[in-house]
């Protein structure tokens, strides 16, 4: 059963799942809680859920990750957003039909595998970096310095910062971040996060 008793909970699950097994239980549960309500039809999308969002393909935001929803498009991954308290962005792969809701927001990154959707009035506190992001690649080139750091979102930061900074790579399993003065190749690397200064 839907573990939570809420009414965006229900609206939540038919947007994301118009055929879903619980479809007919949270039109009943949605016509309980809102009586005057006409049932909500699990494949109607109101124009509201997508007024106020700017879309980018072809990168990611920066900010805190709200809970995860798999398996799902691009456009029930924003039509979520429009409900979930707090969310100012989502990130989605559609490689991974990956939703990730997100608040606080501060950073836009170029990374070819993401699209974006942003709420317009969180659109000003965002800046767009000059890198693009290479999620699971390594980035060879000259190191010149590394630190320990908390996530390649502090990494990418510390590159940034440094104009000798070409390049990064943030690897995950020993939360260490590579600054690379040069950018020569890139290779496939499941533990690691890269970003090259475009």
């Amino acid at each position: 059963a839907i573990q939570q008793n809420t009414l965006g909970a229900y609206k939540i699950y038919l947007n994301l799942h118009p055929q879903g097994t619980y479809v007919a239980e949270a039109q009943n549960q949605i016509s309980l809680l809102v009586p005057q309500a006409k049932p909500v039809e699990p494949t109607q999308t109101t124009s509201s859920q997508n007024a106020g969002m700017t879309e980018a393909f072809g990168f990611d935001v920066f900010g805190t990750d709200l809970k995860p929803i798999r398996d799902v498009t691009f456009q029930a991954c924003r039509d979520a957003c429009a409900i979930i308290d707090g969310c100012a962005a989502i990130s989605y792969r559609d490689d991974l039909k990956r939703c990730y809701p997100k608040t606080n927001v501060t950073l836009m990154v170029r990374n070819s595998k993401s699209a974006v959707a942003v709420k317009k009035q969180f659109e000003t506190g965002l800046r767009v970096s000059p890198f693009e992001f290479l999620p699971q690649s390594d980035v060879a080139g000259t190191d010149y310095a590394e630190s320990k750091t908390e996530d390649a979102q502090s990494c990418l930061a510390q590159c940034e910062a440094d104009k000798t900074c070409k390049a990064f790579a943030y690897a995950t399993k020993n939360k260490t971040c590579y600054l690379k003065s040069s950018a020569q190749s890139v290779s496939v690397a499941p533990a690691v996060v890269s970003g090259i200064r475009q």
